[in-house]
């Protein structure tokens, strides 16, 4: 079972393609697709680990050791500030982490709803790149979610630093798929081809 949010699908499919399977995960309600998705998923090793601040220093002390990216997720609003520590260390250290946040539709960002600061380029100086992501599910809206989502991925494998992208999600949260339903195209580069190419000798 797959979630049924397309750029989740597009998120997965991209990660797959780079070798990147490793997501640690902090439970909450608006990242129930990316939850979804990657639990149900058998080609990613996933791990629960509620307090985002420690899920960040496990995520870190991973990639230190595997020398290669791996995920962090959370739902939206202030969980989003407990990666804060580890991204900073992450960032003078050199070591590849990418930041997935679920976020709230824009309409909802700063209306005094629950849990719907701004997050948008909330690390600004600790990331090297913010991606803000569309819920468009259109042909375009899938292009430019696969456009961004490759560039940024390929700038952490890149430069050993973190990344960040936002995902917005808008109710219901939980829909599930039996099949990908997406096809998108895999931007590469020299390096991240010498990437893949050692970590599958290794």
């Amino acid at each position: 079972m797959y979630s049924n949010k397309k750029t989740v699908q597009i998120l997965g499919e991209v990660l797959k393609s780079k070798l990147i399977f490793n997501i640690i995960i902090s439970p909450g309600s608006r990242n129930a697709p990316i939850i979804i998705h990657f639990t149900q998923n058998k080609l990613f090793k996933t791990y629960s680990i509620v307090d985002e601040r420690c899920a960040g220093f496990f995520a870190l002390g991973m990639a230190q050791k595997l020398k290669k990216p791996v995920v962090i997720s959370c739902t939206s609003g202030s969980s989003v500030v407990n990666y804060f520590p580890s991204i900073i260390e992450s960032f003078y250290q050199n070591i590849p982490i990418i930041i997935v946040t679920a976020d709230r539709p824009k309409e909802f960002i700063t209306i005094y709803d629950g849990q719907s600061m701004n997050q948008e380029n909330i690390f600004q100086n600790y990331v090297i790149k913010f991606t803000q992501l569309t819920e468009d599910e259109s042909k375009r809206g899938i292009w430019y979610n696969n456009k961004l989502i490759n560039e940024s991925i390929n700038e952490c494998i890149l430069k050993n630093k973190p990344i960040h992208i936002n995902i917005p999600f808008s109710e219901p949260l939980y829909g599930i798929t039996n099949k990908i339903k997406i096809h998108i195209n895999i931007v590469k580069t020299f390096y991240t081809e010498t990437y893949i190419k050692k970590k599958i000798n290794f």
